[in-house]
């Protein structure tokens, strides 16, 4: 089986967020598993670009990969390159995966695929939703919606959700495509404790020496609810004189300083630490060194930094708008709120002062995703989805 995929951005562009990681440990999976797998994408690492050959295929942990350059619209995700890289491979592959809307490689992709008569599938990435489609940038999304992409999704053999949310927002948009829930994984042994561990993060930032650390790890973005963190932290921090909030990821800089702005305003500059985007060790490190985790997400079709803190022992506190609240409820690997600053605020305070509920919690969290998140897993299912397109095993 020869699979092609084809996404705006991928690895090192870690930038982007969860997605980009996410696909390329599909990729891996897939490669693992015996399937010759190809990823098309641009050099796009947010306002710069990554240092990597372009035109060429090269090896990135096993995938094969070409990057071609993004050129003008940036924003759109042009790429004269990557549409004449898709014509001159796609009669090779058996299907091709398309991980975007709204871009112009899912464009591209989708077009080229129907011009030759290969399958498709897509995955919207959680952003086919009515509403994140009305959220932000509404009327600019639903013209598109309405000449391109709902043409694009009616052409495709199956759509890929990551979960049952996500799954029905897709269908409550009208779609007709048969959609397919495979979620994200992660590999366990990514995510044991680097030698510093939590030392090593509170070496960089000595005032959480001593503290309670909760923590926010991913884009920093209206979406995800930070606004609404940080009106719960003012309420955090008059009753918990020893909490810190860390909220680290990449952000837009006005949507970062409008931020910082609401921290000075009510007096929560000292406690609340903005460290940037955080990879790797780094990352590791703050999740080893924070108490909790929270993502209170306005809505979120999956939720790969909840799986990574649960991965660590960390419990959980999302809103029941994060596609991940059903598996955290069902075993009790945290605790789901809805999109309300009081409300994340007493969960946040009930498990500051249980050191003992959050160890369970970060246990059953670990064991969770040992069970039910691990690639090796997923990929199984993925390629199940794969041969159903192919005609070769039955809807279950």
């Amino acid at each position: 089986m020869k699979i092609l995929h084809v996404i705006p951005n991928y690895v090192p562009a870690y930038i982007y967020g969860g997605p980009v990681k996410s696909t390329h440990d599909l990729c891996r999976a897939l490669c693992a598993r015996g399937i010759d797998n190809l990823v098309l994408t641009t050099n796009a690492n947010g306002k710069s670009n990554l240092d990597v050959a372009l035109n060429t295929v090269v090896d990135v942990d096993g995938v094969k990969v070409i990057y071609c350059r993004r050129n003008f619209p940036g924003w759109y995700f042009y790429s004269a390159g990557l549409g004449k890289a898709l014509a001159a491979n796609i009669r090779d592959y058996d299907l091709v995966h398309i991980h975007s809307v709204y871009l112009y490689p899912a464009f591209i992709a989708a077009l080229l695929a129907r011009k030759f008569k290969k399958p498709y599938i897509i995955n919207p990435l959680g952003a086919f939703d009515p509403h994140l489609i009305g959220f932000r940038s509404s009327f600019k999304k639903n013209v598109y919606i309405r000449l391109i992409e709902m043409h694009n999704i009616s052409g495709a053999s199956m759509i890929h959700a990551s979960s049952i949310l996500e799954k029905e927002a897709i269908v409550s948009m009208g779609v007709k495509t048969p959609v397919a829930v495979v979620p994200r994984g992660l590999n366990m042994e990514e995510y044991r404790e680097p030698p510093g561990g939590a030392h090593d993060f509170k070496a960089k930032y000595p005032q959480l020496n001593g503290k309670k650390i909760i923590l926010f790890l991913g884009r920093i973005d209206p979406q995800k609810g930070v606004n609404l963190l940080l009106e719960a932290f003012k309420l955090i921090s008059a009753a918990a004189k020893d909490a810190y909030l860390v909220i680290a990821g990449p952000a837009e800089n006005g949507y970062l300083r409008s931020l910082k702005r609401y921290c000075a305003e009510n007096n929560l500059s000292g406690r609340v630490l903005f460290p940037g985007p955080l990879f790797k060790t780094d990352k590791l490190s703050a999740f080893y060194g924070a108490d909790l985790f929270v993502l209170p997400s306005f809505k979120e079709s999956f939720g790969i930094s909840v799986l990574e803190a649960m991965a660590v022992g960390l419990p959980v506190i999302v809103t029941k708008r994060v596609g991940l609240a059903g598996d955290i409820k069902e075993c009790g690997a945290g605790i789901i709120t809805d999109y309300v600053s009081q409300e994340i605020c007493d969960a946040v305070l009930g498990l500051l002062g249980n050191e003992e509920k959050r160890r369970a919690m970060g246990q059953k969290g670990g064991q969770l995703v040992g069970q039910r998140f691990l690639w090796g897993n997923m990929s199984e299912k993925m390629i199940f989805v794969y041969n159903q397109v192919l005609g070769q095993v039955k809807a279950a």
